[in-house]
């Protein structure tokens, strides 16, 4: 059956907005524009690739812009799944290997 994943921001996405937007010159805010910026450009990279991506990266730019938001990850099988079939293929590509084998859903909130 499915995997899931649930992570709270309890304030760590508060405090990397904080050191980045020091180091920068700025303050907290400027720091999770930082971080929401740099995140949409990794997701514009990878969803050239594998479109599929572009629900999960959207989720995950909510819970970088959101104070203390939630973020869902589940991973549903698309088949029967080996475990070190898994493990194997993740050694030579392991974004691959996860998208062959499993359906990615994300999403932020309770």
């Amino acid at each position: 059956g499915p995997v899931e994943l649930t992570v709270r921001d309890l304030g760590v996405v508060d405090l990397a907005a904080a050191e980045l937007g020091q180091t920068k010159g700025g303050d907290a805010e400027a720091g999770r524009a930082l971080l929401a910026e740099s995140l949409a450009q990794r997701a514009a990279a990878a969803t050239q690739t594998s479109p599929e991506l572009q629900p999960f990266f959207d989720a995950l730019g909510r819970f970088v812009q959101s104070k203390g938001e939630t973020l869902t990850v589940t991973l549903t099988p698309k088949g029967s799944v080996g475990l070190l079939q898994i493990v194997e293929a993740a050694r030579r590509d392991a974004l691959g290997a996860l998208l062959a084998n499993f359906t990615v859903e994300a999403r932020t909130g309770g």
